[in-house]
């Protein structure tokens, strides 16, 4: 069985995430903005709210983003030792009951206020999705050529078309103007020379 990895992250960033319920090749999880999935976490907060009752516990964290709920099943000795307004550190495996995601602890230790404002610089990105198919083109000087050539109508073409097509080619089309391939007819037009 693997022993997966405890990802430091913002309660945020977990809450923005979705939860997955696993099957035989992978664990329940979460998937997050930027598409990693995190199934133990390693979260720094401060406790809010400790509610007993016998062996079963919810505790309440807030790391300054958010806060989310702990949840514990068991004789959990380490309970006696932590309070709220207490600083700890807790990794955990991530769980969800109706849509509600809460985190089951392992290890719930009391550390430094400091760990806090180190915590609060971890942000999850999300993945920019690709707006244009056509920017994804492999681009070379082929490319911006034959372009040119099919779009040329006598009087050039305009620059700005040739960047609404490929994206960031400035510097291609600066080198063939430097090197004679291109010159420009008009302000802001090329043409094949």
């Amino acid at each position: 069985m693997n022993r997966y990895p405890a990802c430091k992250i913002r309660i945020i960033d977990l809450q923005k995430g979705k939860y997955v319920i696993g099957n035989n090749t992978t664990p329940n999880h979460v998937l997050l903005l930027n598409e990693s999935k995190i199934v133990r976490v390693h979260i720094i907060g401060t406790i809010l709210r400790i509610q007993q009752v016998g062996t079963t516990a919810n505790i309440v964290i807030d790391d300054g983003s958010a806060s989310i709920l702990l949840r514990i099943f068991e004789e959990f000795p380490l309970i006696k030792e932590i309070s709220a307004g207490n600083t700890v550190r807790v990794i955990g495996k991530i769980r969800a009951y109706k849509e509600q995601v809460y985190i089951v602890p392992e290890i719930i230790k009391e550390c430094d206020k400091k760990w806090l404002s180190a915590h609060k610089t971890i942000k999850i990105e999300p993945v920019k999705k690709k707006v244009n198919e056509k920017k994804q083109k492999s681009i070379n000087s082929e490319v911006i050529v034959r372009f040119i050539q099919n779009n040329d109508k006598g009087s050039g073409v305009l620059i700005s078309e040739i960047i609404k097509e490929y994206g960031n080619v400035e510097n291609i089309i600066e080198h063939f103007l430097k090197h004679g391939i291109l010159y420009q007819n008009m302000p802001g037009k090329v043409k094949i020379l």
